[in-house]
């Protein structure tokens, strides 16, 4: 019963109405696997892209000192130094030694070493501030080695012992000095 209505009747039946709703959810579900799958195609040629980008050559370590380099040099050749006068090779020996001083001159004062004369090494000592010895005591160094090398000069036993001592004192000597580590308690 209705309280408002005075006659109240009930209304005629209706055609039933249609209520549907669309639903998404599948649709969502597939643009999310859709959206995941073009993010992992992504991040796949990402990372092979990044594998196989052009790196840059790791930096080569620094080069050993020249008084280390010439200091193994000079050992190497003292080993040989022996047979080397006993198979009559003393001329290759000295040349060897030779171009061990030389080639360590150059490199420890900035010069090519091997493709100079002594002349040549003369002046460039010459010219170096930094040089610990009077350039003549490596011209006589060296004018020692050209003289068994060009003039053929012999060289005895104890004179090459002489000679590869020298050339380790000439290294020795021209090779910067380590600071004197400060010590002692006060």
């Amino acid at each position: 019963m209705l309280a408002n209505e005075p006659d109240p009747a009930l209304k005629p039946p209706t055609d039933p109405v249609s209520v549907e709703q669309d639903d998404y959810r599948l649709l969502i579900a597939l643009g999310a696997l859709g959206a995941l799958a073009l993010g992992a195609l992504l991040a796949w040629l990402l990372m092979r892209w990044w594998q196989r980008r052009d790196r840059p050559e790791p930096e080569p370590p620094p080069p050993p000192p020249p008084w280390e380099t010439a200091l193994a040099e000079l050992r190497a050749h003292q080993q040989q130094r022996e047979a080397a006068i006993a198979e009559g090779r003393t001329e290759q020996w000295v040349d060897a030694v030779s171009d061990s001083i030389r080639g360590y001159l150059g490199r420890r004062f900035g010069f090519h070493g091997l493709e100079s004369t002594t002349d040549e090494i003369s002046e460039r000592l010459a010219a170096t501030k930094s040089l610990t010895i009077a350039p003549q005591e490596a011209i006589g160094f060296l004018g020692q080695c050209d003289l068994v090398k060009f003039a053929k000069a012999s060289l005895a036993d104890e004179a090459s012992h002489a000679l590869i001592e020298e050339a380790f004192a000439l290294v020795d000597r021209t090779r910067p000095k380590a600071p004197a580590a400060e010590g002692g308690a006060a």
